[in-house]
């Protein structure tokens, strides 16, 4: 195809080539009959004709009972898997280290990584090993960190209430120095207020030329 405009011609002549497997094609499925193309063809082959749906369906039994008879020469059942076994599962093309932790199917199993994230996977992407794999419960890793957490903040909330209690007092004999030292600096901000002055200040990057205009005159 050397256009876009040949790509419905290049349809049209896929439409009416036959499929291997029944024997008919895309066209006769669909419309009993050939489609007219550029490729000569005879009148006759244009005529409609019924298409045998039966046939059809038979025929693609037989083609499923083939393919299966050749696939199963040469595949073998894999050993099922129980719950506990550590196994290494397939992740992103690597092998990960993991643990069986619910069977859903003969072929489809729950496990959980050392981090104690969960997934499913098919039985053909596991493999048994006999690796050391420490697997971490995310559930019980989260009630940890909350008990540490909770416990932290009763000591911090202790330590708080003693520091509260102990600034109490002082704060009550520096009430006093505190409003003569707001009287002063009143004061001293009225006398200053007349010699600050404001600067409008615009900042602005500095523009140059590129390297490869150094022999021009840029005006």
């Amino acid at each position: 195809m050397k256009s876009p405009e040949e790509l419905p011609y290049f349809l049209l002549e896929y439409r009416n080539t036959t499929i291997p497997a029944i024997g008919y094609s895309p066209s006769q499925l669909l419309l009993n009959r050939l489609v007219k193309s550029k490729i000569p063809t005879s009148v006759e082959n244009l005529l409609p004709k019924i298409v045998n749906r039966e046939n059809i369906t038979s025929q693609l039994e037989i083609n499923s009972k083939k393919c299966k008879l050749n696939f199963d020469k040469t595949a073998k059942d894999l050993p099922a898997l129980e719950r506990g076994d550590k196994i290494l599962f397939q992740k992103e093309n690597k092998w990960n280290k993991g643990q069986i932790i619910d069977k859903y199917n003969d072929r489809s199993y729950i496990i959980t990584d050392t981090l104690g994230n969960k997934f499913r996977r098919n039985r053909k992407f596991l493999n048994k090993t006999n690796l050391t794999v420490n697997v971490c419960d995310s559930e019980l890793l989260y009630e940890d960190l909350y008990i540490n957490k909770v416990s932290n903040n009763n000591v911090i909330n202790e330590h708080v209430n003693v520091l509260s209690d102990s600034e109490s007092c002082t704060n009550e004999a520096s009430t006093s120095t505190e409003t003569n030292f707001q009287q002063n600096s009143e004061l001293d901000n009225t006398d200053s207020t007349s010699n600050n002055v404001n600067y409008n200040i615009t900042w602005s990057r500095i523009r140059k030329p590129p390297s490869y205009l150094d022999n021009y005159f840029l005006y």
